[in-house]
């Protein structure tokens, strides 16, 4: 067991579990059957949700702070970094060089973690009533909140500096949300899986929701390609699977059943399996079988940034393409020889913020499928120029001429 257990991500072959006021615990699953505690590391506050991205695992801390620790070696998680929250942190999402912390009555934080060692913070924004959970999405430049019994809030953050409140869905009680386009799929413990469709962002509208007894009261929501998962307060036993190949009309196609019963607070998954955490302790479930048998490992080319110079200081998108004979697992974008972002599922790319002081920098990428074969792309090294800014010539005049 994990004792204060409360949430999970998973990146590869580890687990990385938010314990509560018992800080955060690094778990080998490589054998899934006998998942092994490598690292942990506590007086890190409390411990509520928690993200992977790279080497860096990213914690929300109810006392008020995200947490930032380096995990390049699973045995020994160390704290790089501090950025204290308004509110009480108990939700997070980050994707490229941004954060998002859902932090209650303290509203909604966005952290610039380009230098994950050194967060800041960007904005911070209120919402019209609590806020329990949130994804974005860099592309669309929209936001999602959770609110509880006030619905859901959409937030325009294409700017992140000036976060402006779109359009809201009341009604529910809805504790996370997922951003699938066009829709945003909540986690919602009295109507259940719901879909809302933010095609216009500035009037999201009810889509679907799956009924109670097939989607029964779900507090979380994670999706793999086109799988989703939940973490449940009502069916103590079974776990819907639920395909989102649509996610304006999701619905459920089969249940898992745990071998003890369990009411779940967190979910993860990867391309096989889904990791729950239910009562101080993890659960591993198969959903699906991957069978990559041939050792062909994956092809994998950077497609952006190609051509430079870059400057200092702006933010670029890393991408790549990967093939596999069967299927690609994750991508692992990094950056001077360092993990910098890891995703499972394409579009293979990420946001990246340039350092100020470099002079050139190296991007990398690997690919890896689901016999552990990798495949490495051809570095990307690139000069790096201070902004030249605007030049203006020409004549300067008064308001007369």
């Amino acid at each position: 067991g994990i004792a204060g257990a409360v949430a999970v991500d998973v990146a590869g072959n580890f687990a990385y579990v938010a314990a509560g006021t018992n800080g955060l615990v690094v778990v080998d699953v490589t054998d899934k059957a006998r998942p092994v505690t490598r690292g942990t590391l506590a007086g890190i506050g409390d411990a509520e949700a928690i993200r992977v991205a790279g080497s860096y695992v990213f914690i929300a801390d109810a006392n008020g702070f995200l947490r930032v620790v380096r995990v390049l070696n699973p045995a020994a998680p160390a704290l790089v970094a501090s950025l204290q929250i308004a509110g009480r942190p108990n939700a997070l999402a980050v994707h490229g060089s941004l954060a998002a912390i859902a932090a209650q009555a303290g509203g909604v934080s966005l952290v610039n973690i380009a230098v994950p060692t050194a967060p800041s913070l960007i904005a911070a924004f209120t919402t019209p009533a609590s806020a329990l959970g949130v994804e974005f999405d860099t592309q669309r430049g929209l936001a999602a909140v959770a609110m509880g019994t006030g619905g859901v809030q959409i937030v325009d953050i294409s700017t992140p500096a000036s976060p402006r409140l779109r359009g809201r869905l009341q009604g529910g009680d809805v504790r996370r949300v997922l951003l699938r386009s066009p829709a945003v799929l909540l986690a919602d413990v009295q109507r259940s899986v719901t879909a809302v469709d933010i095609t216009n962002p500035d009037a999201p509208a009810l889509s679907s929701s799956i009924a109670g007894n097939l989607g029964g009261a779900p507090v979380d929501i994670v999706a793999f390609n086109s799988i989703a998962m939940t973490a449940d307060i009502s069916f103590g036993r079974a776990v819907p699977i639920i395909n989102v190949s649509n996610p304006l009309q999701p619905n459920t196609i089969v249940f898992l059943t745990l071998p003890s019963p369990g009411f779940s607070s967190s979910v993860a998954m990867d391309i096989s399996f889904g990791y729950l955490i239910t009562p101080d302790t993890l659960r591993i479930s198969q959903y699906q079988k991957i069978s990559d048998p041939f050792g062909i490992p994956p092809t994998i080319q950077i497609t952006s940034p190609t051509l430079g110079p870059l400057i200092q200081g702006a933010t670029i998108t890393l991408s790549a393409n990967a093939v596999d004979d069967v299927a690609v697992a994750s991508v692992t974008f990094a950056v001077n020889g360092q993990a910098v972002y890891t995703t499972q599922s394409p579009p293979y790319q990420t946001s990246y913020t340039v350092p100020t002081a470099a002079t050139t920098v190296t991007f990398g990428a690997t690919a890896s499928d689901y016999a552990y074969n990798v495949g490495t792309a051809v570095n990307v090294t690139l000069p790096v120029i201070p902004d030249p800014l605007t030049s203006a010539r020409g004549r300067v005049i008064d308001s007369v001429n």
